[in-house]
C-alpha cells in the first residue's frame, strides 16, 4: 500500500519536564579561587560525604612544597621567586584536593549504583515484588547514601501519603534523585510495570543485566582511558622541566644564566602555565560516572533536526553568493582607497570561503546530528524492547513516546501518523531518519516490523538480538563521543612542550647576550 507524502512536522519545543539527572551539589564546578575560603572547602569536601583531617589536608600542601623547593633549588631560584612558585600553589592546591574527593565520591556512588542494580534485578527474579527486593537489598549496604535511599524508600512503601496513587514509584524515585542514571530509571520502570501487570520477565530480566554490564565496562573503559590522557599530560609537564633543567645545569660558571631576573622571571611563567595545566587537565577527567554521555542539549539538537530536515539548498547557495560578492565588492574598495594589491588576494580568498560556507554549515550539522541519534536511538530501543515483552510493536511505540528523547520525537510522530494510514506496510518503519545514512538504525527498525508482522522467527530471540545490536551500538557511539569530548587533552600534551620551547628561546636570548659581554664580542 502506497504511502501519502507528509511534510515533515514542525519541531516542538523541547520538552519542560525538569528531570534530576545528577545531584546538584557534584555537578557544581566551582572556581579554585572560592576554595581558597577554607570554610567554603571544608564545605564543597563535605558535600562529598568526607571530613578529611588538617593532617591529610597538610600532606597535599607539603608535597606541593617539596617538589617545588625541590626543582627551584636545582634551577637555583633566588628567594622571592620561590615563595612566588609557592603562591602559585595555594591559587591552585584547594580545587586539586576538592577535585580529589569529587572523584573519590564518584567512584564510590559509581560501584553502589552497578551493586544495586544487579542485585536489585537478582533479588526481584525472586520475590517478583519491589518491597522484599529492597529489604534483601539493604543488607548489602552496611552504611552510606544508598543505603539511607533504601531505608526511606522502604519507610515510604510502607506509610504511603494516602492521595498517592503508585507509592512504589513514588519510593523508588528517592534512589533515582540521589543517584540518578537513565539505567536505573529503566529498570525501577520495568519493576513497577510488572507488579502492575505482571507475565514473563525473567528473559527481560537477563537481558537487562547484560545491559548493566555492557554499561559498566564501558564506563570503566572510558575512565581509564580519562586517565591515560592525564598521565600523558602530567608526562609532558615532567619532560618540560626535565629539559629546562638540563638546558640550565649544562651551561659553564662563567656563563650561567639563572642569576639573570628574566630567566628567574620566565621560570615562574612556566611554572605557572604548567600548574594551570595540569589543573585544567585534572578538570577533564572529573566527570560524573553515573550521568550519560550527551553529545549536546535536546534545544541543540532540534534546531539542528530542522535545519537538516528543511534544508533549501537552492535558497543557501543563493545567499552564500550574495556574501561572497559583497566580500569581493568590500575588497575592491579598500584596494581602490588604498592601492593594496593584498587587499585583492584577502578579498578573493574570503569570496571563497564565503561561496561554500553553507556546504560546510550543513555537513557540520548533520555530522553532530547522526552522532546524537546514534546516541539517543540505543536508549530508546531498550524500552521499547521491555515494553515488546507485554505489548505489541505499535503499543510499544505510543508508550514509548512520552520518555523517547527530545531528538526521536519527530520522526516517532512520523512513524505513529505513517502506521495508522498503513498498519501493514513496512514503509514506516524503514522510513524512520530516512533523511540519514544510518544503518544500523534502519536494521533495528526492520527487526521491528519483523517482529510486528510474525516473519522473524521467535520474537524473544529478536528482541535478544536487538538488545544486542544496541550495546554494540552504543558502546561505539558512547566511546567516540567520549573521545571527542578527550581530544582538547591531546592538545594539552604538547602544550608543556610548547611553552617550554618558549622559555628556551628567551632563555638562549639572554645566553648569547652574556656570551657576547664575557668574550668582549
Amino acid at each position: 500500500m502506497a504511502l501519502k507524502k507528509h511534510n515533515k512536522p514542525v519541531v516542538k519545543e523541547a520538552s519542560k519536564r525538569t528531570r534530576k539527572k545528577v545531584d546538584k551539589a557534584l555537578e557544581k564546578r566551582s572556581q579554585n579561587l572560592s576554595y581558597l575560603n577554607p570554610n567554603k572547602m571544608a564545605q564543597a569536601i563535605s558535600g562529598y560525604g568526607y571530613k578529611p583531617s588538617a593532617k591529610s589536608l597538610a600532606i597535599w600542601y607539603v608535597g606541593y612544597a617539596a617538589i617545588s623547593i625541590g626543582c627551584a633549588s636545582i634551577l637555583k631560584m633566588n628567594t622571592i621567586y620561590i615563595i612566588l612558585m609557592l603562591a602559585i600553589g595555594i591559587l591552585f592546591m584547594p580545587g586539586l584536593i576538592v577535585r580529589s574527593f569529587y572523584n573519590k565520591n564518584e567512584n564510590q556512588r559509581f560501584s553502589d549504583v552497578n551493586i544495586y542494580m544487579e542485585q536489585m534485578l537478582y533479588s526481584f527474579r525472586v520475590h517478583s515484588m519491589v518491597f522484599p527486593a529492597l529489604c534483601d537489598l539493604e543488607l548489602q549496604f552496611t552504611d552510606g547514601k544508598m543505603r539511607d535511599c533504601i531505608i526511606k524508600a522502604k519507610e515510604y512503601m510502607l506509610n504511603p501519603k494516602k492521595s498517592d496513587d503508585d507509592p512504589t514509584k513514588t519510593a523508588l524515585k528517592f534512589i533515582e534523585d540521589e543517584f540518578y542514571c537513565d539505567k536505573i530509571v529503566t529498570i525501577h520502570r520495568f519493576m513497577c510495570n510488572v507488579e502492575k501487570l505482571g507475565g514473563t520477565y525473567r528473559s527481560t530480566i537477563q537481558l537487562l543485566l547484560k545491559d548493566r554490564s555492557a554499561w559498566e565496562k564501558r564506563q570503566l573503559q572510558i575512565q581509564k582511558d580519562r586517565k591515560q590522557k592525564k598521565t600523558q599530560v602530567i608526562l609532558s609537564i615532567a619532560v618540560s622541566i626535565l629539559i629546562c633543567v638540563i638546558f640550565t645545569t649544562s651551561l659553564p660558571a662563567e656563563l650561567e644564566i639563572m642569576s639573570s631576573p628574566i630567566v628567574q622571571i620566565d621560570t615562574v611563567v612556566l611554572w605557572f602555565f604548567l600548574m594551570s595545566l595540569f589543573c585544567s587537565a585534572d578538570k577533564k577527567i572529573s566527570q560524573n560516572l553515573l550521568a550519560s554521555i550527551e553529545a549536546r542539549s535536546e534545544d541543540a539538537q532540534l534546531k539542528k533536526y530542522t535545519k537538516i530536515v528543511t534544508w533549501d539548498d537552492a535558497k543557501e547557495t543563493k545567499s552564500s553568493m550574495i556574501f561572497a560578492a559583497g566580500s569581493l565588492f568590500v575588497a575592491f574598495l579598500l584596494w581602490v582607497l588604498f592601492q593594496k594589491s593584498w587587499m585583492i588576494t584577502v578579498g578573493i580568498v574570503v569570496a571563497v570561503l564565503m561561496l561554500f560556507q553553507h556546504k560546510l554549515d550543513y555537513r557540520l550539522a548533520y555530522k553532530s546530528l547522526v552522532d546524537d541519534i546514534r546516541l539517543a536511538f540505543p536508549r530508546w530501543m531498550i524500552e521499547i524492547s521491555l515494553l515488546l515483552q507485554t505489548e505489541s510493536v505499535q503499543v510499544a511505540l505510543i508508550k514509548s513516546y512520552n520518555d523517547a528523547p527530545g531528538i526521536l520525537k519527530p520522526e516517532l510522530e512520523l512513524l505513529m501518523e505513517r502506521l495508522k494510514e498503513a498498519p501493514d506496510s513496512s514503509a514506516p518503519f524503514i522510513d524512520f531518519f530516512g533523511d540519514f545514512a544510518l544503518k544500523d538504525v534502519q536494521s533495528a527498525m526492520k527487526m521491528l516490523y519483523s517482529n510486528q508482522a510474525c516473519t522473524g522467527g521467535d520474537p524473544d530471540t529478536q528482541i535478544a538480538d536487538i538488545i544486542e545490536r544496541n550495546n554494540q551500538m552504543l558502546e561505539v557511539t558512547e566511546v567516540q563521543i567520549a573521545d571527542n569530548a578527550l581530544a582538547s587533552l591531546d592538545s594539552m600534551f604538547l602544550m608543556p612542550l610548547m611553552i617550554c620551547a618558549a622559555k628556551l628561546m628567551i632563555d638562549m636570548m639572554v645566553f648569547l647576550v652574556k656570551s657576547f659581554t664575557v668574550f668582549g664580542m
